[in-house]
């Protein structure tokens, strides 16, 4: 995790297995807590579009549970031609706090 001294957004990078494009992964991170106004998005892409698939379910989405904030989040960004993305992927948790 990283945070601004001042802020509220925390930045949370995904590390192991590289996320496979188009792979919806559920995360648990029992170190960040969230609130009413919290908003969850992936770094690098808007969460609206999968290149040649027009109606795919792209929506970033938690749920604050007492274990920890539980993401569920797709890897639509395509940087390279082959698709792969071997560095972390980066969710934005914004009015959030660490703990």
């Amino acid at each position: 995790y990283t945070k601004a001294k001042n802020s509220e957004t925390v930045y949370a990078f995904i590390t192991g297995e590289p996320w496979e494009y188009s792979v919806r992964k559920e995360v648990l991170l029992k170190s960040v807590r969230a609130s009413d106004k919290t908003e969850v998005s992936m770094v690098g892409q808007n969460g609206k579009v999968l290149e040649h698939v027009p109606d795919a379910d792209l929506e970033t989405r938690w749920q604050q549970q007492p274990e920890g904030l539980h993401i569920s989040a797709v890897r639509a960004y395509r940087p390279y031609n082959n698709r792969k993305w071997p560095n972390p992927a980066v969710l934005r948790i914004t009015n959030a706090q660490s703990v």
